[in-house]
């Protein structure tokens, strides 16, 4: 087969394989695949990777031939072999990468009229059809079809990569427990959004958009903001939507946080300072010292989900906005508690709202232990930072794409200059042209009648000098127009690049929203990070930055 074919086949082996383990697709490990799909052919001085390296390419070819000891299982173990130390050193994803790429044309040649010497140095051909017509010539019209399908794949499995798989099964799904499961996933750090097909179970009326998703009860209910007011989409009992079809999509990004608050002997009211202008959720279950006043002023609707519920002397709060209790906020509590959960980070308390001294819970995800950098007893200020969600390689990655379109950039401004200067110099020629032209003409019209064929080559030259030169002109102006163009389009991509960057350095980063000291820290391992759970004191005195820098 040839170079193209084989570099599309390798990709779409690389995104089938990203795919099935949920990873992002990178840019670099897809061109890596690439370059390892051209391997193989190094037994061949003429192929496209044998040209650069001619006299290994011919020292292979005499000694074993083509498609034999490189395209074995022989020769993939050896390949193997080769790039183990490139995994060992941490590049995991590039030696992944390049062994995929170099099985792919094994597995490609395979579909071809001779076959591979698959178990070299025996000399069984080894072919996916045996039926020889079925096989395809290289560079016949056959292979020209498969590239064209490749291309088509490709394009349809870039978005299955880029989701992964376990999502885009999720969405050919659309059921209501896939949705659950990848709200989960996605709600720590993002808003998200629900498209929604599905029936009021009130009005019978069929139900479709897109919707805030609030939050997820259980594992097979969804609350989405519908028109305003927070309902339930549910198979079961008590739903106010029956879904259809519904799947979960990232919006925006976003930091959760979660503080508790003790309110026996407290009011409501109390929250007003923690809640000012804030986006929260309230949860909890508070006995009242009056049960008789809250009892009065709840009704529950049949339309919509009751994110506040009065029963057996208890206010029990699920999904509650501050807004929700004006009626009750003077209304003492004798006990129980209220989580908040912060949309955002939790703002600092100052000139005594809320209670000196209180413990604030933070939930985040980390890559690691060592990516948290605080532990109990340290004292942090606002804005500190606490952890570290992933391991960066995105971060390096965009780092990595700066510095090549900088490169880039300088690279076409350099041609560009080039460009002008040959331009400029061709010019300078063709005036010189000119102006001998006229010269000659000037000369040649002052005796016209002796030397009539001169002066007719000399007016032919200057109209030909003049034409060259507003040609020339033309061209420059070309030339000036792209390399302005060239420009603006390098400077686009670079903007866009370093804004993706600033993102991904702020959402890497868990800051502490408030002051205080840390008094308890917890661990839960996950599947491929850990879930940190901090205890903050606010207003406390630990060990401060400068001290815990000298001890590490």
């Amino acid at each position: 087969m040839t170079a193209s074919t084989h570099v599309a086949f390798s990709a779409v082996c690389w995104f089938v394989s990203i795919a099935s383990v949920n990873t992002a697709p990178r840019i670099e490990h897809l061109a890596v695949a690439g370059f390892g799909s051209l391997l193989p052919d190094i037994d061949i001085p003429t192929s496209g990777i044998g040209r650069p390296f001619f006299p290994i390419a011919q020292r292979i070819n005499r000694l074993v031939g083509h498609r034999t000891l490189t395209h074995s299982l022989l020769g993939l173990l050896l390949f193997a072999l080769l790039i183990l130390p490139l995994y060992l050193l941490g590049y995991r994803g590039i030696s992944l990468a390049l062994l995929l790429g170099y099985a792919s044309h094994i597995l490609l040649d395979q579909v071809n009229v001779m076959g591979v010497d698959l178990f070299w140095p025996g000399r069984l051909r080894a072919v996916l059809f045996l039926n020889e017509r079925y096989r395809i010539a290289v560079a016949g019209k056959g292979e020209y079809i498969l590239l064209c399908a490749l291309i088509v794949v490709l394009l349809l499995l870039y978005p299955v990569a880029s989701a992964g798989l376990k999502r885009s099964l999720h969405l050919v799904l659309g059921d209501i427990q896939s949705a659950v499961q990848d709200f989960r996933a996605l709600d720590e750090t993002n808003e998200v959004e629900a498209v929604v097909a599905a029936t009021d179970t009130l009005s019978g009326e069929k139900v479709s958009g897109v919707y805030d998703v609030i939050g997820a009860p259980s594992n097979t209910a969804l609350l989405i903001n519908h028109k305003g007011r927070p309902r339930l989409l549910s198979e079961g009992d008590g739903a106010h939507l029956k879904p259809h079809r519904v799947w979960v999509r990232p919006k925006e990004a976003r930091s959760v946080s979660v503080e508790r608050i003790r309110m026996a002997g407290r009011t409501l009211w109390d929250l007003e300072g923690l809640l000012h202008d804030r986006r929260a959720y309230l949860f909890g279950e508070l006995q009242a010292a009056d049960p008789a006043f809250l009892g009065a002023h709840f009704v529950a609707s049949p339309d919509r989900f009751a994110t506040v519920r009065w029963g057996d002397g208890k206010l029990r709060l699920e999904y509650a906005t501050l807004g929700e209790l004006d009626a009750i906020r003077a209304a003492p509590i004798a006990e129980g508690e209220v989580v908040i959960k912060y949309l955002d980070s939790p703002p600092a308390r100052a000139g005594g709202s809320g209670e000196a001294g209180s413990v604030m819970a933070l939930t985040f995800r980390a890559a690691s232990l060592d990516a948290v950098k605080v532990r109990v007893g340290d004292q942090v200020a606002k804005g500190d930072l606490l952890a570290l969600r992933d391991d960066g390689s995105e971060i390096q990655s965009l780092m990595t794409d700066i510095r090549a379109e900088k490169e880039q950039g300088a690279a076409n401004a350099q041609l560009s200059r080039l460009a002008l200067q040959e331009v400029d110099a061709e010019t300078h020629k063709v005036r010189e042209e000119l102006e001998r032209s006229e010269q000659e003409t000037t000369h040649f019209q002052r005796a016209a009648a002796f030397f009539p064929k001169e002066l007719k080559a000399a007016r032919l030259a200057r109209e030909k000098a003049q034409a060259k030169s507003q040609e020339l002109a033309v061209k420059r102006e070309k030339v000036i127009h792209q390399a302005a163009a060239t420009e603006q389009e390098y400077r686009r991509r670079l903007r866009h690049i370093e804004e993706r960057l600033e993102q991904k350095r702020k959402e890497r980063e868990v800051l502490a929203p408030v002051s205080g000291e840390i008094v308890g820290r917890w661990e839960v391992p996950q599947d491929q990070f850990i879930k940190v759970h901090l205890a903050l004191r606010t207003g406390s005195n630990g060990r401060p930055a400068e001290e815990r820098k000298e001890e590490r």
